[in-house]
């Protein structure tokens, strides 16, 4: 075969195959990209507080659909994975939740806000609400002191529990945490305030309903005379508008409480009589003798003490009389 043949028949081949390359990347270009695969995402749909109690999920929550590729490394695809749990942190809207952002409501613990500190509680069935306090609760504290001047008094509210135990006794429709401690979140100062008071008497837990914000309306000391009055009704028009004995005040300022000066008797001016007569018996002496009308319209009468003083003139006169002889 002569060369130019040989020449001629390479650069057919090369041509035929850059067509064949050219024409496939052109049908490859033109036949459309599979689709990206899509997976659910738990998202925010408002905002969540934090410590928010997980109840019912899709009231907080619902699901939408991102690309493998916009979707986060950690992230719920169904609303039931998240009933029961407490979030430990506020959820923004349009974010996703993660695991890492709640907690189990059984969870041994909570995250301790910002300005607080953790510090434990000695409590038992009978001062832990019979063990139903769990971690998210918020309760009062209460001081109950014995003895003479036994009293009891509500020294913190509002507290938020961090922890309990985690042994769990009952099933989940009454589920119960058994514990010989709670830890609650509070600022140095009260909880400086909480050691002091478990050296002067009991603490006990009263659980606050879920969400409750409102001002107790209670006493600020209970005492045993309260305890003593218990039972007793008293209308708004009994009511005293001052009480002499306020509740909450010390026995010691009680007792040293200025008493209101007595006030001096006040002399009652003599009654007139309407008339008097003097009556002069001879030798004797005269005798005075007064009439009143009483509130009848009858009279009645009396005798004045004129007489009398002259019948003492006339003994001391007769007194001398004896001194001299």
């Amino acid at each position: 075969m002569k060369p130019k043949t040989m020449i001629l028949m390479v650069v057919a081949v090369g041509c035929g195959l850059a067509a064949s390359y050219m024409t496939s990347k052109l049908l490859a270009e033109r036949k459309p990209a599979p689709a990206e695969e899509k997976v659910d995402v738990v998202v925010a749909k408002v905002k969540v507080p934090k410590f928010t109690h997980l109840k019912k999920p899709e009231e907080f929550f619902e699901v939408r659909q991102k690309t493998k590729t916009e979707a986060p490394k950690q992230f719920y695809s169904r609303l039931e994975d998240l009933k029961d749990k407490r979030l430990n942190k506020e959820m923004k809207e349009d974010v996703h939740i993660s695991p890492e952002d709640v907690v189990d409501k059984m969870a041994n613990s909570l995250p301790i806000p910002d300005g607080l500190g953790g510090i434990a509680i000695r409590v038992n069935a009978a001062s832990a609400v019979g063990f139903f306090v769990t971690p998210g609760d918020h309760v009062d504290v209460i001081l109950t002191q014995r003895g003479e001047d036994a009293s009891s008094r509500t020294i913190l509210r509002d507290v938020l529990v961090l922890a309990v135990a985690d042994q769990v006794v009952k099933n989940d429709e009454a589920r119960t945490i058994q514990a010989q401690t709670v830890s609650v979140a509070l600022r140095s100062d009260d909880a400086q305030l909480v050691r002091l008071a478990e050296s002067l008497g009991e603490l006990s837990l009263l659980l606050r309903k879920e969400g409750d914000k409102a001002e107790s309306s209670a006493r600020g000391v209970t005492t045993k005379n309260d305890l003593l009055g218990a039972g007793r009704s008293v209308s708004v028009a009994e009511t005293p508008t001052e009480n002499p004995n306020p509740i909450g005040l010390d026995l010691e300022k009680i007792a040293n409480k200025p008493q209101p000066a007595e006030e001096p008797e006040k002399e009652l001016a003599p009654i007139k009589p309407e008339w008097s007569i003097v009556i002069e018996p001879g030798a004797a002496p005269p005798t005075v003798v007064h009439f009143w009308k009483r509130p009848d319209g009858t009279v009645t009468r009396d005798f004045n003490a004129a007489g009398d003083e002259a019948k003492k003139k006339d003994e001391k006169k007769d007194e001398k009389k004896d001194e001299k002889k």
